[in-house]
């Protein structure tokens, strides 16, 4: 739950949480296709996924659904081979307790980087920067979300709303709005509605790291969480960058954190980050540093390649990272979750070269591209390091 002051804390402990893992897309779109051409079973690629996730230490995981291969044209939930993979992910990331935010729509295609396949989903009616505003769209995406949200998953039992392992929702996916504050809010509110009708408790989070012409119409209704992302040395440069990139991950910035009226009262999330088109292996750790010194309490990296396709990065080659295939990113992703659950809310850490030695034996080097937390009970390295164990 989210108490006053727009921390997330564990309802039977009353102790503040703190998550850390992926995102990971393999019941839709390019993935689940890709996974189709190599004639594969997909249930038997989501069980290694899950695995070597858990493996990693990750106990978040992030979706945005691909609501196009979700729905019809009025926006009725689908009961198809996506939807049931979901489920089935659900499941087996519960089994390993690793915990969940759905965000529930893209209003995009589904063909990236291939072409759209059409699907009869509401969302390739309109234009993305329309959904929003235009009243067939509202009402589809009402429908929508009062279907997905009372969804009974049949591998557990439990619709969405009750299901202890949900986190919460999102409404959607980097929105793209073009009306008033005022009617950007009221939009906001139907889709509220749509979901309380449900009988859903859990929180619900908007994205406001978008469209910051009306950031304060969304601190204006009931959402209790705020979603950002971070691609702190942009994506999709076409080659694999290379350099020292820990300057440009000294802080994280809200521009609009002292400016807005109930800034404090609702948590902050991380849905996406990455530092993309590198294969270096000392960046997590320090992202995640910066995240906590900013207030963030869930943070997700996009995106985490299934095993099975990662050997051809097909599916974002601006990012990749598999346990498999880029051993020493995925270790330095182990590392950074255990930042994640050690480094306190709100600590600073100074800037950079002072902060590559941070918290209870993290250290990142850009010579040695290298992750490393040596605490005296657990010692992980990304890279080769002369480090000592000081009780080996």
């Amino acid at each position: 739950y989210i108490d006053g002051n727009g921390v997330m804390r564990w309802s039977d402990t009353r102790r503040e949480a703190s998550f850390f893992g992926v995102n990971y897309t393999l019941p839709f779109a390019h993935a689940y296709r890709a996974i189709g051409y190599l004639g594969l079973d997909r249930k038997a690629a989501i069980d290694k996924d899950v695995y070597h996730i858990s493996r990693l230490g990750l106990n978040a995981y992030r979706i945005h659904l691909w609501d196009v291969e979700l729905t019809d044209g009025e926006g009725n939930l689908s009961e198809n081979d996506h939807l049931d993979l979901m489920d089935y992910l659900i499941a087996k990331l519960k089994e390993r307790n690793i915990h969940i935010v759905i965000t529930a729509q893209t209003n995009f295609g589904n063909g990236y980087p291939e072409r759209n396949i059409q699907t009869g989903g509401f969302s390739y009616k309109y234009d993305k920067c329309d959904m929003h505003s235009h009243p067939e769209a509202i009402a589809a995406q009402e429908t929508y979300l009062h279907g997905l949200v009372k969804h009974v998953n049949p591998y557990t039992g439990l619709a969405y709303k009750d299901d202890p392992s949900i986190v919460g929702f999102e409404i959607n996916n980097e929105p793209c709005h073009s009306g008033t504050k005022e009617e950007v809010k009221a939009y906001i509110n139907r889709m509220l509605k749509a979901i309380n009708k449900t009988g859903n408790r859990k929180p619900v989070f908007y994205n406001v790291s978008h469209n910051g012409y009306v950031v304060e119409s969304y601190y204006e209704t009931a959402i209790q969480g705020t979603t950002y992302q971070w691609y702190p040395i942009g994506l999709v440069s076409g080659q694999t960058q290379q350099g020292n990139f820990l300057p440009y991950i000294d802080r994280y910035d809200i521009p609009f954190s002292d400016k807005v009226k109930g800034f404090d009262k609702k948590t902050r999330m991380v849905y996406e980050f990455d530092p993309a088109d590198i294969m270096y292996s000392y960046m997590y750790p320090a992202m995640v540093r910066t995240f906590r010194t900013a207030g963030f309490q869930w943070i997700t990296q996009f995106a985490y390649d299934p095993m099975d396709i990662a050997y051809a990065n097909t599916e974002y080659q601006t990012h990749f990272l598999n346990l498999a295939y880029t051993p020493h990113k995925a270790i330095s992703m182990k590392i950074a979750a255990e930042a994640a659950r050690s480094l306190k809310r709100g600590e600073s850490y100074g800037s950079y070269p002072q902060d590559t030695l941070f918290g209870d034996g993290f250290r990142v080097s850009y010579t040695e591209d290298l992750s490393e937390l040596n605490n005296g009970k657990k010692f992980y390295y990304s890279n080769h390091t002369n480090t000592q164990r000081p009780a080996p």
